[in-house]
């Protein structure tokens, strides 16, 4: 609390729209690949009077506790101690290589030819893979042919034909595009949430107000709350 006092105060002694001082933000790896490297370069052009500072890691930490001011979550867990704002929602997608001959059954009927299939520590419980496409809801029998902890390295595979794998939309979004991957559908129940938690319910230092601004500006096509049907 203490420093966040000096940091508001730093600020109103050389005026609001001059935020400064060290910042340092927690961000999963795969966000940190995908998005941190232009998100930094805009913020740093913007504040140079912030000392930007951004680690790249998977394991949960406690700001207090490591000194970061702020930490970019997936699915977070309620935590009275943070609080903050949501920076987008994603769809969780099955995709495939186009080599890969597509199974699959409507939800109810029998049971479908299994499907080679990636499979990562989030989906290793799902015994079949429902998915909502355009003709309803798809059952696909997953079939492992590789097991990672790395959704970065389950998404070369698919793009190099080793199977089918569940992965978050904005990261096969080109892939999608180009004719790299296809996509055999949605999964509803698998919907993700990407929120930047800060640890102040009183006082918001203005640097941290400014790199919050500039994250959730960074994806505005991705916030919107979905309905049931989308």
């Amino acid at each position: 609390m203490l420093a966040e006092i000096e940091d508001v105060g730093q600020a109103l002694a050389g005026g609001l729209s001059r935020p400064r001082g060290p910042l340092r933000v927690s961000v999963p790896e795969l966000f940190a690949d995908l998005y941190m490297g232009r998100i930094a370069a805009r913020f740093v052009a913007r504040y140079p009077e912030i000392a930007l500072e951004v680690l790249s890691e998977n394991r949960l930490i406690d700001p207090l506790i490591e000194g970061v001011d702020l930490v970019v979550r997936v699915n977070p867990h309620l935590d009275e101690s943070l609080v903050g704002r949501i920076v987008m929602r994603e769809e969780t997608l099955l995709v495939a290589p186009p080599s890969l001959e597509r199974p699959g059954r409507r939800a109810g009927d029998e049971a479908s030819t299994g499907v080679p299939a990636i499979i990562l520590p989030t989906t290793a419980g799902m015994p079949v893979w429902l998915v909502e496409g355009k003709n309803g809801i798809e059952a696909f029998t997953p079939v492992p042919v590789l097991r990672s902890s790395s959704v970065s390295m389950a998404w070369q595979a698919a793009r190099n034909g080793a199977g089918a794998a569940l992965l978050p939309g904005s990261l096969v979004d080109a892939d999608l595009r180009s004719g790299r991957l296809i996509c055999w559908g949605s999964v509803p129940e698998r919907r993700t949430e990407i929120w930047a938690l800060y640890t102040s319910r009183r006082l918001l230092s203005p640097k941290v107000s400014a790199f919050v601004e500039l994250l959730c500006a960074a994806f505005p096509h991705q916030r919107a709350p979905r309905s049931k049907e989308s």
